[in-house]
């Protein structure tokens, strides 16, 4: 009678080993994907980045030869960078889509010495300037 007991038992604590063991895989494999998506997400944040300064920079040489203003190039490069968006799939405000914009033209401006004054601080971050990051020390 013993012997049939334990030999239940083991049959049990394997079934809930076997349980315990895929739960944790289940576990594991959720984290291993969360991890995946938020530096895929990353990714495709600085790949929108880097395309916004592209997109700034081309729509600076095209406004020269269309004759745009100033206002003219900012709503072209809205119009882009709002594709873009959607095409990447990425949450991202209108108003920062502006703050990017904004920031890249400061650039532009401060390279062809339009400005006497310093524009907001830069910081280099993975090949291309962001001006989503703190201060350089």
């Amino acid at each position: 009678m013993n012997q049939a007991l334990l030999d239940m038992l083991l049959g049990l604590g394997i079934k809930i080993g076997a349980f315990v063991l895929v739960v944790l895989a289940v576990l594991a494999w959720k984290q291993l994907k969360a991890f995946i998506e938020l530096k895929m997400g990353q990714a495709k944040y600085d790949e929108f980045v880097s395309k916004i300064e592209s997109i700034v920079r081309a729509l600076e040489q095209i406004g020269i030869i269309q004759h745009w203003d100033g206002a003219e190039k900012k709503r072209q490069a809205t119009i882009l960078a709002h594709q873009l968006r959607d095409f990447l799939k990425l949450n991202i405000s209108d108003d920062m889509i502006d703050t990017i914009i904004e920031a890249f033209v400061q650039v532009l401006n401060t390279e062809a010495g339009k400005f006497e004054v310093a524009p907001p601080v830069f910081q280099t971050y993975t090949g291309s300037v962001s001006p989503f990051v703190g201060p350089i020390n």
